[in-house]
Order: structure tokens, then C-alpha cells, then sequence
């Protein structure tokens, strides 16, 4: 028996176990040749609570529904990877190293905030600490540093 004869056969029995007075199943089969039937019976099933695929689906699957002929898929363009040239190689590296060091001057700074409160400390009120002798490079000159402290 081919496929579709099978699915039309439970399809048939179905209606047949939950109580439908039905026709023989060969005028069943004659009956769902006509779309209206066809519908009919779908309408039918849905409204006993089955649940149903879309109508196409199911004509499809009992063997009256259109065929599709499947639609090739469009050939895939593969693009070729980004080869940077040697200017853009140099360029990359150098903004690599510009950024490597910000990070290395935050990091000093950082370090340096974190030895002047360890030397000078953090006392409340307003107090100034003398620091020590470090290079000043907007005069040129050896000065000590004197720290505020505002807590």
C-alpha cells in the first residue's frame, strides 16, 4: 500500500474511533479527491481539538496537495579574508604601542599616588605635607613637593 494510501487510512480511522457515521473508506477516499471535502474534513478534525499542521501541510501529507519543487539555494559567496598590507600592519602596531603606554603612564601614576599616601598618609583636615625632592619639568629645577590633604 503506498505511503499516502496509508495516511488517508488513519485518517479514516480516526474519524471512524471517535464516532462519525462514515461513508465506506473507498468513497472516503473518492471524497477527499474533492478539495471541499477535503477541507471539510480538516475543518472537522480541528474542531474535535486535534492538533493540525497548516491545511497545505496536510493536503500535502495525504497526497493532494500541490508539489513544491524545492528551490535551489542561491551558491554561497565565501569572502577571502582581510589581509592587511604592510603599511596597515605598521600603523596597527603602532597604535599598539602608543596604547601600551598610556597603560605603562597610568600605571606609574598610580603607583606614584599609592607611595605618597603611604610616605604622607591620609589625616583629616586640611594639612600639608612637604614632600620630597623630585625634578620639576616645567622649570627645570630639583623642588621638594608639598602635598594637601583635604579629609
Amino acid at each position: 500500500m503506498p505511503e499516502n494510501e496509508d495516511k488517508i487510512k488513519k485518517l479514516y480511522d480516526t474519524f471512524v474511533s471517535d464516532g462519525y457515521d462514515m461513508e465506506s473508506e473507498e468513497d472516503f477516499r473518492k471524497n477527499l479527491s474533492d478539495s471541499t471535502k477535503r477541507k471539510a474534513a480538516y475543518d472537522a478534525l480541528v474542531k474535535e481539538g486535534y492538533e493540525m499542521e497548516p491545511f497545505e501541510e496536510f493536503e500535502n501529507n495525504i497526497g493532494f496537495g500541490k508539489i513544491q519543487t524545492p528551490v535551489p539555494e542561491p551558491a554561497v559567496q565565501t569572502e577571502q579574508a582581510w589581509q592587511p598590507t604592510e603599511q596597515e600592519k605598521a600603523e596597527m602596531i603602532a597604535g599598539t604601542n602608543r596604547m601600551m603606554q598610556n597603560v605603562e603612564t597610568q600605571i606609574q601614576d598610580a603607583n606614584e599616588r599609592v607611595d605618597n599616601i603611604q610616605e604622607y598618609g591620609l589625616n583629616p583636615g586640611l594639612q600639608t605635607k612637604e614632600g620630597k625632592m623630585q625634578f620639576n619639568p616645567e622649570n627645570g629645577k630639583l623642588e621638594k613637593n608639598i602635598y594637601y590633604s583635604t579629609w
